[in-house]
């Protein structure tokens, strides 16, 4: 009598083949659920992108229209736009909570043109805000708003210096 090995034993080989099988299916799920985690990252990443954008949007598009109500109130009182944006026209416009024109405040993802042009010709560039005694830019190298403390006797200084 030979000894016969049982049929449905599994050899060496077999045995291999079968947990090679096994670890690419399971390399192949690890690969698509590590996918799926990277593709709602970058979602949520891109998400907070859009958000901030429109939000510099909406604060320039609202720089824009506070500046050119106020110049067009201006006009109406002096006959003129004025051509530097001083203490005196600050003062009579509080609602402009004295915007600062000597940084730069644009972004070219914002669709937003940041140059007010007057009827006579001029330009001004918007180029940071003031509020609560502080003076907020935005940087579009870094793409961050930085704020610097400011007081009256501050501007005052800027003004003598020019």
């Amino acid at each position: 009598m030979s000894r016969r090995e049982p049929e449905n034993k599994p050899r060496g080989a077999e045995r291999g083949a079968a947990f090679l099988i096994l670890l690419l299916i399971s390399t192949a799920i690890i690969g698509i659920l590590a996918a799926i985690a990277a593709n709602q990252i970058s979602r949520s990443l891109k998400d907070k992108e859009i958000a901030r954008l429109q939000t510099l949007s909406v604060k320039c598009n609202r720089a824009i229209e506070m500046v050119k109500d106020a110049m067009d109130v201006e006009f109406r009182l002096r006959g003129s736009y004025p051509y530097k944006f001083d203490d005196d026209f600050l003062d009579r416009f509080q609602t402009l909570d004295r915007w600062i024109y000597n940084k730069e405040l644009w972004a070219p993802e914002v669709e937003s043109e940041l140059i007010l042009n007057t009827f006579f010709g001029e330009s001004y560039e918007l180029t940071g805000w003031c509020r609560d005694g502080f003076v907020y830019f935005f940087e579009s190298d870094t793409g961050e708003i930085s704020r610097e403390s400011y007081r009256r006797s501050d501007l005052v200084g800027t003004k003598t210096e020019k």
